[in-house]
């Protein structure tokens, strides 16, 4: 009898450790799949991110090197600096439509934003420097 119960405690272990091979194969097959998934998925990112970097490089190097996000972001301005600092954001806006954007471009709108922006700021500025003389 104990033979017997022995045999089937043995037969059940090598079932029962059969099986986990079994599911730790599969789960480590799923797992391989995912992480190949993942690596074509960084791989199209890193694409995309090339992409993106080349054309901001580009639109940087027809505008002369100003910066769209930074170019009507500035501090305290005399009438003079506004003044040229609208002037050079409505520059930007003319050689991004000469490139081809539209006004629904988020590069684009970003420049008509500030040109508003400022426009309104140099208003303010000859508004207090009116008052002031």
């Amino acid at each position: 009898m104990h033979k017997l119960s022995l045999m089937i405690l043995v037969g059940t272990f090598f079932i029962g450790t059969a099986n986990v091979a079994a599911d730790d194969k599969a789960t480590i097959r799923a797992l391989e799949l995912e992480v190949q998934e993942l690596t074509k998925e960084l791989n199209n990112v890193r694409m995309q991110y090339t992409t993106l970097r080349t054309r901001l490089e580009n639109v940087r190097s027809i505008l002369g090197g100003n910066d769209i996000v930074n170019a009507g972001n500035g501090q305290e301005l005399d009438a003079q600096a506004c003044s040229t600092s609208l002037s050079n954001l409505k520059q930007t806006q003319t050689k991004l439509k000469s490139l081809g954007y539209k006004d629904e471009h988020p590069d684009l709108r970003l420049v008509i934003t500030n040109i508003k922006k400022r426009t309104l700021e140099c208003a303010e500025i000859k508004e207090a420097k009116s008052s002031e003389g």
